[in-house]
C-alpha cells in the first residue's frame, strides 16, 4: 500500500470514529450489535482498549481492536479483532494495523502480543504467519458463558 493514500488514526472518542468502526465491522464480519452511541460509550469506559483504524483515500477501511492485559504471568497486548472491508482486502491493511499493534506493544515493554484467530479464517492467519506469530502447542479450549 503506498503511504500516500493510507493513513492510520486512533480512536478520537468521537461519533465520526465510531460510524467508521461500525461501518468496516458490518462490512467485514458483522460482529458489534450496538449503535454508534452505544459503541462510544463501551470504548469511553474500556480504558485499556484501543482502536486504530485505517483509511484509504479518507475511506474508513480497516480496523484493529487492541486489549491491554496485565495478569500476574506477562503484561501483554490482545489483538481483539482485525476487520477489513472486502473492497480493501488484499492491500495489506491488516498487515499494517498489526505492524503498528507490534511497535505500540514495543513502546509500552510488553512481554507480548497474543491473537485468537478462528482456524477458518485464513486470511488473519495468514497475517500473523507473515508477522512471525507462533502458533501455541498446547491445545487450549474458549470457554464462554453468556451472563
Amino acid at each position: 500500500m503506498h503511504g500516500q493514500d493510507l493513513m492510520i488514526k486512533e480512536y478520537d472518542g468521537s461519533l465520526q470514529s465510531c460510524e467508521d468502526i461500525l461501518r468496516i465491522d458490518k462490512e467485514a464480519f458483522n460482529e458489534i450489535k450496538t449503535d454508534t452511541v452505544g459503541l462510544q460509550a463501551i470504548l469511553t469506559r474500556r480504558g485499556t482498549y484501543r482502536v486504530l483504524i485505517a483509511y484509504v483515500s479518507g475511506e474508513p477501511a480497516a480496523y484493529i481492536g487492541l486489549m491491554f492485559a496485565s495478569t500476574p504471568h506477562y503484561d501483554g497486548l490482545w489483538v481483539d479483532l482485525l476487520a477489513t472491508r472486502p473492497e480493501f482486502q488484499d492491500r495489506g491493511l491488516a498487515t499494517t494495523l498489526t505492524q503498528e499493534a507490534l511497535k505500540i506493544a514495543r513502546a509500552e515493554n510488553l512481554a507480548c502480543v497474543t491473537a485468537i484467530v478462528r482456524p477458518s479464517n485464513r486470511s488473519s492467519m495468514a497475517v500473523f504467519d507473515k508477522l512471525g506469530f507462533k502458533h501455541s502447542t498446547e491445545d487450549f479450549t474458549l470457554l464462554s458463558k453468556e451472563l
